[in-house]
């Protein structure tokens, strides 16, 4: 956990890089093949939970019956880890 934030830096440039590439892609795509997806919005909750670099990470999302998101709930790997995380910067800062 010390190095968390350099590798967080990874990630996010990682992303940001994949980001543009995505974009670019979609926005070479012939206009013939960019066609909008029939949706019907309706009011559901959706829970999942996925395996991501420091643990567990839970998305728990509510949305109306306009789209909207009415509740959201995000457990995240930090808020899980936390009382180890102390431990361990109380060992770093020690030693």
């Amino acid at each position: 956990m010390i190095l968390n934030n350099w590798a967080q830096l990874v990630e996010l440039v990682h992303s940001l890089e994949r980001g543009a590439e995505v974009c670019d892609l979609l926005l070479s795509m012939p206009e013939a093949e960019r066609q909008m997806v029939e949706y019907e919005v309706r009011a559901g909750r959706g829970v999942a939970a996925l395996e991501v670099p420091r643990g567990t990470l839970i998305h728990d999302y509510e949305i109306d019956d306009q789209g909207r998101v009415a509740a959201a709930n995000v457990v995240t790997p930090t808020a899980q880890n936390l009382a180890n995380l102390e431990r361990d910067m109380r060992l770093a800062v020690e030693t």
